[in-house]
């Protein structure tokens, strides 16, 4: 959705159109200021989950910390109500099949409630062309 339209959204007159048709107000994005900065996450948190066998942790996180992030390792239990994030990144190429889903619930289930608003979540993740097994390979919905 263009910017246009959010702001044309949330003026008086459309927001009331909107809300008496059951849509939801469109809300707007926080964005960068001018071009690409050099260290674009200077000040921001980021939560980074590794699961088992994770390939990329060790470059993921000195990338995190070359980009200026405040980089919490962890998997978000434990944290107080004081503690958001800008980001929630978790290293998932270890997991082989559906049975390690559960990492994903394990690492949001707590954490996602701690994202900003207008947070990222980043999961990296194996193409399935690189898939070992037909196991990794299966699609999930």
């Amino acid at each position: 959705m263009s910017d246009y339209l959010v702001r044309a959204a949330n003026t008086p007159a459309l927001r009331s159109i909107i809300k008496s048709i059951g849509l939801p107000t469109p809300q707007e994005l926080k964005r960068a200021e001018g071009g690409y900065a050099e260290m674009p996450l200077t000040g921001k948190s980021v939560l980074f989950g590794v699961g088992d066998n994770a390939q990329a942790a060790k470059t993921l996180e000195k990338l995190l910390g070359e980009t200026g992030a405040e980089v919490v390792k962890g998997d978000g239990s434990g944290l107080g109500d004081e503690d958001r994030f800008h980001a929630l990144v978790l290293d998932a190429t270890g997991m082989t099949g559906p049975d390690d889903l559960k990492l994903l619930y394990n690492f949001f289930n707590p954490s996602v409630r701690k994202l900003q608003t207008c947070g990222r979540i980043v999961v990296l993740t194996y193409p399935r062309r690189r898939a070992v097994s037909q196991q990794q390979r299966l699609r999930v919905p």
